[in-house]
Formats: C-alpha cells, sequence, structure tokens
C-alpha cells in the first residue's frame, strides 16, 4: 500500500506503475536534469534517499510478516491470536510507512517549483 499510495502521491495516478526503488532513482535523475539552483536539487535528492529507504525498509518488513504469517497458516497447531498479533503489527507498519510518504511528499514539494514538478512528473 505504501507503493501504491506514493505513486497518488508523486503524480502517478491509475495508469502508473508502482514505485520502486528503481523509479525513484528515476525521478532523482529527472530532478539532477530540471533543477538547476544545487541548493533545491539537493533538498530534493535527499528527500528522494530518504523516500527510497523507507520503500525498501516497508518492503523488508512486509516481507519479514508475510513469511511469519505464511508459516503460522501452515502450522497446524498456531494459535489465532498469533496471526491477529501479525496483522496488528502490519497494520502500525503501514500507517507509520504511509504517515512518512505523505511528509516526504510534502518535503519534496517545498523543494521544487510548480513548474519543476510539472516537469520532474511529466507523464507518470
Amino acid at each position: 500500500m505504501l507503493i501504491l499510495l506514493a505513486v497518488y502521491l508523486f503524480g502517478g495516478g491509475v495508469g502508473a506503475s508502482l514505485l520502486t526503488p528503481a523509479a525513484i532513482d528515476e525521478i532523482g535523475e529527472r530532478v539532477e536534469v530540471i533543477v538547476t539552483d544545487s541548493a533545491r536539487s539537493e533538498a530534493a535528492l535527499q528527500t528522494l534517499t530518504e523516500l527510497k529507504d523507507e520503500v525498501e525498509s516497508f518492503n523488508k518488513l512486509v516481507s519479514k510478516s508475510d513469511e511469519e504469517l505464511r508459516d503460522l497458516y501452515e502450522d497446524h497447531g498456531a494459535d489465532a491470536n498469533e496471526m491477529i498479533t501479525i496483522v496488528d503489527e502490519s497494520g502500525a507498519v503501514w500507517q507509520a510507512s504511509q504517515v512518512h510518504a505523505i511528509e516526504l511528499r510534502f518535503q519534496l514539494k517545498a523543494s521544487l517549483t510548480a513548474e519543476e514538478w510539472a516537469a520532474v512528473f511529466v507523464g507518470e
């Protein structure tokens, strides 16, 4: 969900591909070309680095919780409360990641002009 929300937040919309670390790198490459003010470019690139770190961290946590939940589904003796705990923890991680992604979106927005934003995200 973090990736899906980030696609919407960063101008992707329904038809766009999911936001991945590689996609964030591509956005950074466009920022380097489009944003000529070095201070604002550096600020935008730092924000994108934070976003990439967030996406990678979130993906690792989701993979881990998916594996734990899958193991419990396969365990005949597993207790429902164990599964619910993993689902609840995953929900908390998802919410925290969503909030961080939204904060980073506004941080990136603050470092780009409206024209730069449009140029960076054209066709996204």
